[in-house]
């Protein structure tokens, strides 16, 4: 009989600004391997993550047209390629395929240097990775697996007794409460345990930055937002002054950069541009489009935002102070079961117990025992205020594309009043740690 083994895989996000600012009891200064890294290979694995990701938004967003959205990008790309490691045959060609990666031995120099990166803070910012490996004690992983994971994911390797599933998740859920600041609890139940449990792989990601132009908390107050031409609802929304940002108009997208303190890591919002209302001033919805359609509608938006043209927006905006700019509070979380997802994308055997194939994983212990992926979901958390926003980013280099750009005369005024997809983002990278979309700033 063949007994199959399953692997649990959990990423852990945590974005949002408090008007508390909480310390880490810890933070780790201990750099990843980045022996034989190269720009190139770097900029390889940065276009991966951030391609998955796009691609994963896109998917969720198919099925969630009015519901606010956030994923890391970043941390999904962790734990595919550290199962990329554990992978052998026609699963270990699907994921190569779907990440579009060379070969493990120079993806992960790569991968640390990114995460060296991220994590060269100079104290602006405060962002805390942590990976960790929950291992049945009664298999022997193999040696290059666990050097693997502790080299260049630094992750913490601890045994667990899959007997006492309370004891081993009450474990692994004190690890993200504490790599999470106590914001993320209780995710990991203890019917995820069974005897069949050989792993759970845990990424968390911590984020808190202060906006380079904070926001007056005194002039924050109930402001129109546009879901719709025909539905507008009152928000709590920010207002700041002559702050420094970038921005661009491509066609019937509005681009803006707006960065932390530090100007290593912005928020990039995205969201419909109505030269009527925008530029004009003929229309007082900037959803409504004169002849009755939805220019709020950010599938639109979607559909033309490959890779490549993020990277040309991002590579074309121009330096400007905006006199006011206006923005929404907003605070929500978010959970995804993500396999439906990546089999769209082209995992399929990783899931299945009788095709899986993560034989460099573990010393088997006999032709009977099969390893496959039985959970992989994200869960997520964002509050953005007058003082900043909580969020992760990573590196990308530029890439660009044959297309023109719209020139407008420069905005004084910038108001993010309608529906908008945002990215929190390493600049120095382009590393997309977070991508989400507000449909409704008080749902």
């Amino acid at each position: 009989m063949r007994i199959s083994i399953k692997i649990v895989i959990l990423v852990l996000l945590l974005s949002g600004a408090f008007a508390l600012f909480y310390k880490f009891f810890y933070l780790s200064t201990k750099m990843a391997d980045n022996t034989g890294w190269t720009p190139e290979g770097l900029s390889q694995v940065v276009n991966s993550s951030n391609n998955l990701g796009l691609e994963l938004f896109k998917l969720i967003q198919q099925n969630n047209l009015n519901n606010n959205i956030i994923i890391s990008p970043y941390g999904v790309f962790s734990n595919l390629l550290l199962l990329y490691n554990g992978a052998g045959g026609e699963t270990y060609e699907e994921l190569k395929n779907v990440l579009n990666l060379s070969e493990p031995s120079y993806d992960d120099p790569n991968f640390g240097e990114l995460y060296d990166i991220l994590m060269n803070t100079s104290g602006n910012y405060e962002l805390h990775i942590a990976n960790g490996l929950f291992l049945n004690k009664n298999y022997e992983f193999k040696s290059s697996f666990i050097n693997v994971a502790n080299n260049y994911f630094l992750a913490e390797t601890k045994n667990i007794d899959v007997t006492d599933s309370f004891g081993s998740a009450e474990m692994i859920n004190n690890f993200i409460s504490q790599n999470t600041n106590g914001l993320i609890n209780n995710i990991v139940s203890p019917s995820d345990i069974d005897e069949n449990t050989l792993l759970v792989i845990v990424n968390a990601i911590y984020f808190y930055g202060k906006w380079a132009t904070q926001f007056n908390k005194g002039d924050t107050k109930p402001r129109n937002f546009y879901i719709s031409p025909t539905n507008v609802i009152k928000v709590p929304t920010m207002v700041a002054n002559d702050v420094s940002l970038e921005d661009g108009v491509f066609g019937n997208i509005w681009v803006i950069e707006i960065p932390y303190k530090g100007n290593d890591m912005a928020m990039v919002v995205i969201l419909p541009y109505n030269p009527y209302y925008d530029l004009y001033g003929y229309v007082d919805n900037p959803c409504d489009g004169l002849e009755g359609q939805n220019l709020c509608n950010l599938s639109d938006i979607l559909s033309n935002l490959t890779l490549n043209n993020l990277y040309y927006y991002l590579n074309n905006l121009n330096g400007t102070v905006a006199n006011e700019l206006y923005m929404p509070k907003f605070s929500f979380s978010d959970e995804y079961n993500l396999i439906p997802y990546l089999e769209s994308l082209g995992i399929n055997t990783i899931f299945n117990p009788g095709s899986s194939n993560l034989s460099n994983m573990i010393n088997s212990k006999g032709s009977n025992e099969n390893l496959y992926v039985s959970l992989f979901k994200q869960a997520a958390y964002i509050e953005n205020n007058e003082e900043g926003t909580k969020a992760a980013a990573v590196t990308i280099t530029e890439v660009g594309i044959g297309a023109a750009i719209n020139i407008i005369p420069r905005q004084t005024i910038i108001k993010i009043n309608r529906p908008f997809i945002f990215m929190i983002i390493d600049l120095r990278t382009k590393e997309i740690l977070f991508i989400g979309q507000v449909v409704d700033p008080q749902s």
